[in-house]
């Protein structure tokens, strides 16, 4: 398969969460520098402590007028948010023959969610990578490696990888690229669209809450947890969203 433009970059900066509990918990993450992986509450990850890095100033992802441009006039949503996604090769052993079309199902799940803030999803490519399996944060390089880094798109690697090492997520979004990596090992996952939806805030510069958040309630996606039940948007990041967009061209 033909390479798309590859754009080299290190993911430094992120921060992993370990805790004595069966439980994920919330942390803080930089929108500019640091984005938190979300953690897989289903794996107990014993000691460790949470890494609450600081906030530097805040400014636009330096990526968002190539991933996301203003829709035709009429369409539904007044924003276009395109999608490249990469899928490895346990995804389609698991998938069959229909693991193309249900990659685009997969990622389009968040298509409600994302269209709370006015976002239309659009797959423009499906691919297929060979992952390793190890972290998710490890992936990054190794997807945008094979794949190549789209130059108008986010790229979303889904990976069915089952043996990974601690500390285990279900989502990481790089620091320095539009890139996303989930972790789908369950065909009818019902938490895929939250957890799609709070990367791709990431992707938009979102931060992941602390438990003091004014804003945060159960159906908060931006949350620590809010992958697992969120809903909506709370009021910040709905106008910290409108915001950032209004400055698309």
């Amino acid at each position: 398969m033909g390479s798309l433009a590859w754009v080299p970059g290190e993911d430094d900066g992120r921060r992993s969460v370990l805790v004595p509990s069966m439980k994920s918990v919330p942390f803080a993450a930089s929108a500019r520098t640091v984005f938190g992986g979300v953690v897989l509450s289903l794996v107990l990850v014993t000691g460790g402590a949470v890494h609450v890095p600081s906030h530097p100033e805040h400014a636009p992802p330096p990526w968002i007028t190539d991933v996301v441009t203003r829709s035709e006039p009429g369409s539904a949503r007044a924003y276009t948010m395109r999608l490249v996604v990469a899928v490895d090769e346990e995804f389609v052993h698991a998938r069959g023959d229909s693991w193309e079309s249900d990659a685009r199902s997969v990622v389009l799940t968040a298509s409600d969610l994302m269209g709370q803030i006015d976002i239309n999803l659009v797959v423009t490519l499906v691919a297929r990578w060979d992952s390793n399996p190890g972290r998710l944060p490890e992936m990054v390089d190794d997807v945008v490696s094979q794949v190549g880094l789209p130059p108008d798109a986010v790229l979303v690697a889904l990976t069915s990888q089952t043996s990974m090492e601690p500390p285990v997520y279900d989502g990481w979004a790089s620091s320095s690229r539009p890139v996303i990596v989930i972790k789908v090992t369950e065909p009818e996952r019902t938490t895929l669209p939250a957890l799609l939806a709070h990367e791709l805030g990431h992707i938009l510069g979102l931060d992941e809450h602390g438990p003091d958040h004014p804003d945060d309630d159960e159906g908060c996606l931006m949350v620590g947890r809010g992958y697992q039940y969120g809903d909506r948007w709370c009021p910040e990041d709905e106008r910290a969203v409108a915001l950032l967009l209004a400055t698309i061209p």
